[in-house]
């Protein structure tokens, strides 16, 4: 399906784990995929590993970083599962000075 998101018509992928897959097989994700970036601008989750059943929604902002899209910021809060943040404020994170320091080469793999 889709969800219409500050103008922007979101293609949404549900995803879940399989059985023996990690901590919990219970977390589900589900994912807004921008049809214009084929990024994923936004996404509700929980971590049942971690304790936490009630879903939150993360909103993310990509930097290309040496050809690379990288998520560099990031804000979380509770949601429902509509994608309807609840009340309180959100948690930001910052991602700074980026480098990749294991000889990576972007034009080693386009050839």
């Amino acid at each position: 399906p889709t969800r219409d998101v500050d103008g922007i018509t979101y293609k949404v992928v549900e995803m879940t784990f399989g059985e023996n897959i990690g901590e919990s097989s219970q977390d589900k994700y589900i994912l807004y995929i921008n049809p214009k970036t084929l990024r994923v601008d936004q996404f509700l989750y929980n971590a049942t590993g971690f304790g936490i059943t009630e879903p939150s929604i993360m909103k993310v902002t990509y930097e290309k970083i040496e050809g690379i899209y990288i998520s560099t910021y990031r804000k979380y809060a509770p949601a429902d599962w509509n994608g309807n943040k609840k009340k309180g404020p959100w948690t930001e994170q910052y991602t700074k000075n980026v480098t990749f320091n294991n000889s990576y080469n972007l034009e080693s793999i386009k050839n």
